[in-house]
């Protein structure tokens, strides 16, 4: 027969639980990468330069284009009080709404790849075709393409995936293991890459569900693109939300969705 706990080793049970609830790996927030971080805390990041806190950050990274306007809401944002949005005007084509930023021939190996976004309940993919592409890395040899790859018959819904050679037969494609989804949920989610070589991962919302080697990630990454770029006619203005753009060579992790309330931004500010 087991004895009843007495009160000093109740306590102490209660002590160990709070302090692994407490624990950093089971924050919703990414921890600090080592090579880029654009968080848009301050006006040099939202003016389209590199971000902060990363050990070649002031120098070689450059974001080339400029997306906003950009939010100062620390309710909606998914990490301190900024973040991107993303206005796609109705009528425009193949549209190019994204964070461009220069690497500076960065090494595809062992480095991890994250971002998060956010669609609004209101939102619907619309592209020409069913690929919504939310990060793009460039290279001299070839492009890695990570998509949404949405629904036709209900553009709330996207399976994330990975073109992983020419995009043209199904053997092309590597698709995430949790399948399609909602993603307009109006709640952070983030995605995680790690590419070296043959090894392609990919963590969503701190879920691993792509893990191949049947990638061919050598040579370089001259600019990594994160926002969406996409083909076909936009039919009608929308809004997404894009935040903690980082780079590194540990893991950054996150374990999204957020639990904040689906309410629109208070407060939009262009800087």
């Amino acid at each position: 027969m087991r004895k009843p706990l007495n009160n000093r080793r109740a306590i102490g049970l209660v002590l160990i639980a709070v302090t692994v609830l407490n624990m950093p790996f089971l924050s919703q927030k990414a921890i600090a990468a080592d090579i880029l971080s654009i968080g848009f805390e301050n006006a040099s990041e939202r003016q389209g330069n590199c971000g902060t806190g990363g050990v070649f950050c002031a120098a070689p990274y450059v974001a080339v284009r400029q997306v906003g306007p950009y939010i100062n809401d620390a309710s909606f944002c998914r990490s301190g009080s900024w973040c991107s949005s993303h206005v796609l005007a109705g009528g425009l084509f193949q549209a190019n709404m994204d964070h461009d930023i220069n690497m500076n021939s960065l090494p595809y190996e062992g480095h991890y790849w994250h971002a998060a976004w956010r669609f609004p309940s209101t939102f619907r993919f619309q592209t020409g075709d069913i690929d919504w592409k939310a990060m793009l890395w460039e290279s001299p040899q070839y492009r890695l393409y990570f998509n949404f790859r949405n629904n036709p018959n209900d553009k709330t819904r996207a399976t994330p995936a990975f073109c992983i050679r020419n995009c043209q037969t199904a053997a092309d494609w590597v698709y995430g293991s949790g399948g399609e989804r909602v993603m307009t949920d109006d709640k952070w989610h983030t995605v995680e890459v790690y590419t070296s070589g043959s090894l392609l991962q990919m963590w969503y919302d701190g879920v691993l569900e792509i893990n191949t080697t049947a990638a061919n990630l050598t040579g370089v990454v001259t600019e990594w693109k994160v926002g969406t770029y996409q083909n076909g006619t936009i039919p009608f203005n929308e809004t997404f939300y894009v935040d903690d753009i980082q780079v590194s060579t540990q893991r950054i992790g996150g374990s999204d969705p957020t639990s904040s309330p689906p309410t629109e931004p208070s407060s939009l500010q262009v800087r």
